[in-house]
């Protein structure tokens, strides 16, 4: 098993334990930067966050962190990341851990293969693997979420992400506000028989506005109506996606002519 560290996310007030190799991502510089602030402030009027491929906790820990009163469920099927998930967990009592895969119905199916990336966490013993054996697979229904108007869902499922959505749909229409913040990997959704632009596109349909996040840079750029990942400068590029309710998202531009805000500019 590869060595692992225990380290404070820079701007966290929480500790988790990572790969060794991924110390400097935490450590070195704020962790997805963008994506933290944003699902930082989406979890802050939260009733229910669900992290669907948790891996290692971190932004289920964040959530607990910033809404305490909000409950989490952390889903990571069994396989390396589940351990570590769980000992970052610990006994903190707003989170609920599932070890399971998330899908249409309860069962059993392959575990997807996790591909680390260059920029962020993958598995603590590497990706999973055709020896790895069927892991069981959990419903909409056998979580039991509880009842809440706001709703925020984190998706990480190396390719499975199309599934997984057709799977919320009830959850994505009871809910009063949905915030989405979904890792598109375009190598991985090929992988799975998908694609980025289908992904996009099915996220509209629940009437999301869709946002790709760039986190070195801490900027977003919106895939508007006729605007896919196809359009992207690099599309085969790996990044997080933000969407939100088209029906309570306000774009506004500001031009100031100074430095500071004042005047008759505020």
């Amino acid at each position: 098993m590869e060595s692992l560290a225990r380290v404070r996310p820079m701007g966290c007030d929480f500790e988790l334990e990572v790969p060794e190799r991924d110390r400097g991502l935490f450590q070195g510089r704020a962790y997805e930067p963008m994506s933290t602030a944003l699902f930082r402030m989406a979890c802050a009027r939260a009733d229910v966050v669900l992290d669907l491929g948790a891996h290692i906790g971190y932004y289920a820990l964040l959530a607990a962190s910033t809404a305490p009163s909000a409950s989490v469920v952390a889903v990571e099927p069994p396989q390396a990341d589940l351990d570590v998930l769980r000992r970052n967990v610990g006994a903190i009592e707003n989170v609920r851990v599932v070890a399971a895969a998330f899908g249409t119905a309860a069962g059993t199916a392959r575990p997807a293969v996790k591909r680390a990336p260059a920029d962020g966490p993958g598995s603590a013993e590497g990706p999973a693997t055709a020896d790895d054996g069927d892991v069981p697979v959990v419903g909409l229904a056998d979580l039991d979420l509880p009842d809440g108007g706001n709703l925020v869902v984190r998706l990480d499922l190396a390719g499975r992400e199309l599934a997984a959505l057709s799977a919320l749909e009830s959850a994505l229409t009871r809910f009063e506000d949905v915030r989405v913040l979904v890792r598109v990997d375009p190598a991985a959704l090929t992988a799975e028989g998908s694609g980025p632009d289908e992904l996009v596109d099915l996220l509209r349909s629940h009437g999301l506005r869709t946002f790709v996040l760039d986190e070195d840079a801490r900027a977003w750029r919106e895939l508007a109506d006729g605007r896919g990942w196809s359009t992207l400068r690099d599309p085969a590029q790996a990044a997080n996606l933000y969407c939100v309710p088209a029906s309570s998202c306000t774009t506004v531009a500001a031009v100031l002519h100074s430095s500071g805000l004042g005047g008759a500019e505020r």
